[in-house]
C-alpha cells in the first residue's frame, strides 16, 4: 500500500511538473557578473529543485554516515566487554 501511495505521488507530481512547464514557457533573463545568458523558467526550476533534493540527500547521507560508523564503534566495544565478561565467568 505504501508503495502504491509513493507511485502515484510521483505520477502526480510528474504530471503538475509537466503541465506547468506546458503553461510556464516564458524565458528569463539570468546575470552573473559579466554573463548574461536567457533560460526558460520551468527547467531553471527543474534544476534549481533538483540541485536542493541533491545538497539535502547529501546532507543526511553524511548525517546516517556518521551515525552508523559511531554504532559500529560502540558494537565492537560491547563485543569486547562481553567477552572479557565471559572469559572471567569461565
Amino acid at each position: 500500500m505504501k508503495k502504491l501511495f509513493y507511485v502515484v505521488f510521483i505520477l502526480l507530481l510528474a504530471l503538475f511538473g509537466l503541465t506547468f512547464s506546458f503553461h510556464n514557457r516564458q524565458t528569463i533573463a539570468i546575470q552573473y557578473y559579466a554573463v548574461e545568458f536567457q533560460v526558460e523558467l520551468a527547467p531553471l526550476l527543474l534544476v534549481t529543485f533538483a540541485g536542493g533534493l541533491a545538497v539535502g540527500y547529501a546532507a543526511t547521507w553524511m548525517r546516517a554516515f556518521k551515525v552508523r560508523r559511531r554504532l559500529l564503534r560502540r558494537m565492537r566495544e560491547l563485543r569486547a566487554q562481553l567477552k572479557l565478561a565471559r572469559r572471567d565467568a569461565g
